[in-house]
């Protein structure tokens, strides 16, 4: 029910600010406020419906009664007159946000690569998953390479992903920190965008005639903010491409595996070595574990760390020993 929660928390979000300051003065307006929040979140839900929802659309029901207790333990119903009707809407929609394309904060991600039966060339998927219902599991893919020897939009020469706190690796492969570049964006779009907001400021810095602009005016102001702001961005992401993430991709494809493995730990050691420099919390550190797969070989160790002293157990490195420990993960 920790998903409920955290779906009823976003209905709420917008009235948080206001419960102190209303329920005592006026219950309705309060009442009005978290219904409307339920609709809009319901708009938001109706535009991520998938295969899970309309899988499970009956399976959910058989919780709404835990979901119900959810919503009546969070929403002071003492002092806020909600009737069964109003309870029952908030029920429904974080019912329909539970099997929506809607993820909470609950979410993880599993990561799965390697090589089928009958493929030559490896491929890597990324997957979201939040939660089973009945034999439903509720996942989406978020990234997908497949490597091959023809290269077109399904199919690369080689590839780069990075999982969890990537902003390093993220840098160091595209030329941005991933936040500035989003910000970067923001700042432009900001700025560009409401250029007939900003009509009046260049209308008194050119000294143009007084007047207001009507709707074709507007219109066409607002086309060609848009056309510069696709402009700007493209043209950014177009260096991107040329001077760092080609050249770079390129070269990872001419890698042996020893190459692409010290590649990987290079990468992830830069992601701990800015955390311990900063004074962000310290969430990657220590011993790094390296892996290959490959065809003939299948998955080979290159690093690893164990969880006791390695000079204390010297038996644990036996031959017998390791087919032990083998077969019993088998």
């Amino acid at each position: 029910m920790r998903i409920a929660l955290y779906h009823l928390e976003n209905i709420l979000d917008k009235t948080n600010s206001i419960l102190q300051q209303i329920t005592d003065i006026n219950p309705l307006i309060l009442k009005q406020i978290i219904l409307n929040c339920t609709e809009e979140y319901n708009q938001i839900i109706s535009q991520n419906i998938g295969e899970f929802y309309t899988n499970n659309v009956e399976n959910i029901s058989y919780y709404s009664r835990d979901i119900e207790a959810v919503v009546t333990n969070n929403i002071n119903i003492d002092k806020i007159p909600m009737d069964a009707d109003d309870i029952n809407k908030i029920v429904s929609c974080v019912s329909s946000a539970i099997i929506s394309e809607c993820y909470s904060q609950i979410k993880t991600g599993i990561v799965i690569a390697g090589y089928g039966e009958k493929e030559i060339f490896p491929s890597i998927y990324e997957y979201l998953i939040e939660l089973k219902l009945g034999d439903s599991l509720k996942y989406t893919l978020v990234n997908k390479s497949e490597i091959g020897i023809s290269v077109d939009e399904e199919k690369s020469d080689s590839a780069i992903m990075t999982f969890a706190q990537s902003e390093m690796a993220h840098t160091f492969v595209t030329g941005i920190n991933p936040e500035l570049e989003h910000k970067l964006k923001e700042e432009i779009i900001n700025i560009v965008g409401p250029i007939t907001e900003r009509y009046e400021e260049v209308r008194n810095h050119l000294n143009l005639p007084v007047g207001e602009l009507n709707e074709e005016q507007t219109n066409i102001l607002k086309t060609l903010g848009d056309s510069i702001i696709h402009s700007i961005i493209t043209e950014l992401e177009e260096i991107q491409k040329e001077k760092h993430i080609h050249p770079f991709v390129q070269m990872v494809a001419t890698l042996d595996k020893q190459q692409m493995a010290e590649l990987a730990e290079t990468l992830v050691s830069l992601t701990s070595f800015k955390r311990k420099m900063s004074m962000d919390t310290e969430t990657v550190g220590g011993p790094i574990d390296v892996a290959i797969i490959s065809k003939g070989e299948g998955f080979i160790w290159i690093k690893r760390k164990e969880y006791f002293d390695s000079k204390l157990n010297n038996h644990y490195f036996t031959k017998d020993c390791q087919y032990t420990r083998r077969d019993f993960n088998d």
